[in-house]
């Protein structure tokens, strides 16, 4: 791995674990300077970053990381509902045993750090398991590269949730993950429409009751 995509990696990580919070300046030459690198690599990386949605450019300086509406997040998870059944689809036809054994070591790992309520834990173990997911599919439609982004960008609600809501996550995910290794790839599908929707639905409510207290001048 070259280190443009390395740097690319621990940056996207830190953004979507809010170890950089949305509004955070992202200064090419002191990112240059942490990553021992010149600022040519760097500005490669945060043109990246842009192009997936995470951060807004900023002339000659760099970038900020993006704050995202609730309207956006909710486009988001209408996208995903589309695509991650299907890739689960795929993925139950495609894993190979290894990928399947990885799976669900993900999902795992999600279960365990759910409790503990950080979201930092939650939102890499998300990552791991999402992005194993997808990668089982075998395609270039479903290819970590092309939906990684729409994954991460619709999971920044998740500081909005909760425990509660993280530990039946967990549960979810590994019912999956044991549905993708028994091939069951309609079973797989269904979980996972009826896991985004879930989302999906709290979303639109918290929308609704934000927009009532503007309404009411309390927003």
């Amino acid at each position: 791995m070259n280190k443009t995509v390395t740097i690319q990696n621990r940056l996207r990580r830190a953004i979507v674990s809010r170890e950089l919070p949305p509004g955070t300046r992202l200064v090419e030459s002191e990112l240059a300077r942490r990553f021992r690198v010149s600022r040519t690599p760097i500005r490669e990386v945060l043109n990246r970053l842009h192009q997936e949605g995470l951060i807004e450019l900023l002339p000659n300086s760099g970038g900020v990381v993006r704050r995202y509406t609730l309207t956006e997040i909710i486009d988001f998870m209408e996208l995903r509902l589309r695509i991650e059944p299907l890739a689960c689809r795929k993925a139950a036809e495609r894993a190979t045993a290894s990928e399947l054994k990885t799976i669900l070591r993900a999902a795992e790992r999600y279960r365990r750090v759910a409790p503990g309520g950080r979201c930092a834990d939650i939102f890499t173990a998300e990552d791991c398991f999402h992005g194993a997911v997808y990668r089982a599919a075998h395609s270039v439609a479903y290819s970590p590269e092309r939906v990684y982004s729409l994954s991460l960008l619709s999971n920044v609600q998740k500081p909005l949730e909760g425990v509660a809501v993280w530990k039946r996550g967990g549960a979810e995910h590994l019912e999956l993950a044991r549905l993708l290794r028994r091939r069951n790839g309609k079973g797989a599908a269904q979980l996972a429409e009826k896991h985004v929707l879930a989302t999906l639905k709290r979303m639109k409510r918290l929308e609704r009751d934000v927009t009532a207290l503007g309404e009411m001048g309390l927003g």
